[in-house]
């Protein structure tokens, strides 16, 4: 099984990315973790979700607990096991 990095790698890099320095960055996908960061190519909508926010407002927790397993990650394979 692959090490995963810590989690202290991943502040510095979001931290950056809200400053004024980083103002022209958005919709980019970044991985970081040890000394490595990476900026990805541009990603391609694979699945989506959609609803009426004018009329039904933002989503909700809720929603999405059951539309994002359902329509989004279905079939895909969890990065980590959910521990109960």
């Amino acid at each position: 099984m692959l090490a995963m990095p810590s989690p202290e790698f991943v502040p510095p890099i979001a931290v950056y990315l809200a400053t004024d320095e980083a103002g022209t960055i958005s919709g980019k996908v970044f991985g970081c973790g040890g000394g490595l960061i990476t900026i990805y190519s541009e990603p391609e909508p694979i699945r989506s979700i959609e609803k009426d926010y004018k009329k039904e407002g933002p989503w909700t927790l809720d929603e999405l607990m059951t539309l994002v397993p359902e329509k989004l990650t279905a079939g895909m394979t969890p990065l980590v096991t959910p521990t109960t």
